[in-house]
């Protein structure tokens, strides 16, 4: 009789940093792991495409999900468990399909999927028409019907899963705890480049991320800043928000002051490459996060990738006040509250190089988010249901 034990895990979206975070964790514990997930998602696991422990099946776009579901429900009985991290909730086949073994579903969007009515934000009329067309077609039932196919749930870090128990809106769905995606891989040295590399990472985008702070900071200490400076908006703009911003940015250059943009979709070997070159990093994180009609709140209802940006990196990183954070971080962070202390940090981190003096204390401090530190997290929350 064979010991060996089989977990599974599904990405079904672009979420690629989510999956590779997860296989690197479930990398560390005893299992065997099927990966089922996109040609896309794949190409981005870069490192992880030849691992031996990893079984990847990929679901092409002509694959229909019941075709894809069918052809691999053998493969999904023999696990013990699956990790669904994101899939199409809407999609029809979803609302009655039952995995062939226990499943446990990471919740990115709490308002949205267990508290849609409290939380609607209608931002014109293009919200009005999805909210009528949401009502029609029943999109918060289609939600609920769907999650209650799942044996569990969970949420993706330790202030949302608190958040969602103090909340307690979620039902009868069964919280189980908490996930987290937001795992150390790299340790940041010091930069021998005499420009100040700092790194903007994300999709440029009104949805996640408010970079009027930043602007108006930069604006404000241009002519005091001393040294050459070149800034990285790590991430394509995503319609007239996103080109405002690069215009605004442009606007900022001076002889000391330099913005590097991406137009396309960053490849993640490039994200890596310009990740690991970067003195510090600004993480403008919006306060609220908008999910087609639904308001979320960053932190705490859904969390923000840039977390796992700092951690994945080991970097210095500037932040906003209202985002909480593990107390063992914040020797790593600063946190502004307006764009005048953002302008305050900014001045002080380049005069001092403050990021070198937290890179030479960052290694320690990052051990417990390291996969094998978290393995042991993780194996807490899936024995629950093995």
């Amino acid at each position: 009789m064979s010991l060996t034990r089989y977990i599974a895990i599904v990405e079904l979206e672009s979420h690629n940093e989510v999956l590779r975070a997860y296989l690197l964790v479930l990398l560390e514990m005893d299992y065997k792991i099927l990966c089922l997930t996109t040609p896309f998602n794949y190409e981005q696991l870069v490192d992880l495409k030849d691992s031996r422990k990893i079984n990847f099946v990929l679901k092409e776009k002509s694959d229909s999900y019941e075709k894809f579901f069918s052809k691999n429900k053998e493969r999904l009985s023999v696990c013990d468990i699956s990790i669904i991290t994101t899939i199409p909730l809407r999609n029809p086949f979803f609302q009655s399909y039952l995995f062939p073994c226990k499943t446990i579903f990471v919740v990115h969007k709490y308002h949205s999927y267990f508290d849609p009515s409290n939380n609607v934000k209608l931002s014109g009329l293009k919200d009005i028409g999805r909210m009528i067309k949401g009502k029609l077609a029943g999109y918060s039932k289609m939600y609920l019907r769907a999650i209650s196919n799942f044996s569990a749930i969970v949420m993706p870090s330790y202030p949302s899963y608190k958040y969602a128990n103090e909340h307690n809106v979620h039902g009868p769905h069964k919280l189980i705890g908490y996930l987290d995606f937001a795992i150390n891989e790299f340790i940041s040295i010091k930069q021998k480049d005499n420009i100040v590399q700092i790194v903007i990472p994300g999709t440029i985008g009104i949805k996640s991320r408010d970079y009027k702070p930043l602007i108006d900071a930069v604006k404000t200490i241009k002519n005091q800043i001393q040294v050459p400076i070149q800034f990285h908006l790590l991430g394509r703009p995503m319609g007239a928000y996103g080109d405002e911003v690069i215009a605004q940015c442009k606007n900022l250059e001076s002889t000391q002051i330099q913005f590097s943009f991406y137009q396309e979709f960053i490849h993640q070997s490039k994200f890596d490459e310009v990740m690991m070159k970067a003195d510090f990093l600004i993480l403008p994180i919006a306060e609220q996060m908008k999910f087609d009609i639904y308001q979320e709140k960053n932190g705490y209802s859904c969390v923000s990738g840039n977390i796992n940006d700092m951690l994945k990196y080991g970097l210095p990183s500037i932040l906003p006040s209202y985002y909480p954070l593990d107390k063992n971080l914040e020797k790593m962070i600063s946190r502004y509250k307006n764009s005048n202390e953002l302008g305050d940090i900014l001045l002080k981190w380049i005069e001092t190089k403050k990021y070198n003096e937290i890179k030479e204390s960052s290694e320690v401090i990052l051990i417990p988010y390291r996969p094998n530190a978290m393995s042991g997290k993780f194996g807490r929350v899936l024995e629950q249901l093995v």
